[in-house]
Formats: structure tokens, C-alpha cells, sequence
């Protein structure tokens, strides 16, 4: 940890500067299939096989499947799209 100390100032009072905290990423809107996998607790392949069989949808990007967290949380609630 990197602490600096400022003695200019007009006050004649020592100033000291603590680095500053990191701030957490937001939750990402979107999600790769391990990441998925994980959210459901199943393995990759069967949300593949989810994908295939039209039971949750996904976009391509390229040759990669992303998901949209809402609609994996939907599924997983055991709503219907």
C-alpha cells in the first residue's frame, strides 16, 4: 500500500492520501456458456443441449453462445418465454 504525504499546503497541516478502494464490477448482463452452466449448476453440455432442444435461447456471436442472464433466471423460476 502506497501512502503519500503532502506538506504544501497553505494550512501547514500534513495530508495524507490513502490509494483509493477499487470499485466492484457490475454483474455483467450477459453470460458465455460455462458461465451459465455455473448459474444453473449443470455442465456445459447440457446447456447446449438445452439450447438445441429450444428450451432457452441464446445469441451468436461469431461462433459463441452468450445468454441473457434475465432469461436464464426466468428459466431456471420456471417461467415460460
Amino acid at each position: 500500500m502506497a501512502i503519500t504525504l503532502d506538506f504544501s499546503t497553505r494550512s501547514k497541516k500534513a495530508r495524507i492520501k490513502l490509494p483509493n478502494k477499487p470499485k466492484p464490477e457490475p454483474e455483467p448482463e450477459y453470460l458465455t456458456v460455462p458461465e451459465a452452466a455455473k448459474l444453473m449448476r449443470v455442465t456445459p453440455g447440457t446447456v447446449r443441449k438445452l439450447v438445441r432442444k429450444g428450451q432457452i435461447e441464446c445469441a451468436r456471436v461469431g461462433n459463441r453462445m452468450i445468454f441473457s442472464k434475465k432469461k436464464i433466471k426466468a428459466y431456471l423460476d420456471g417461467e415460460t418465454s
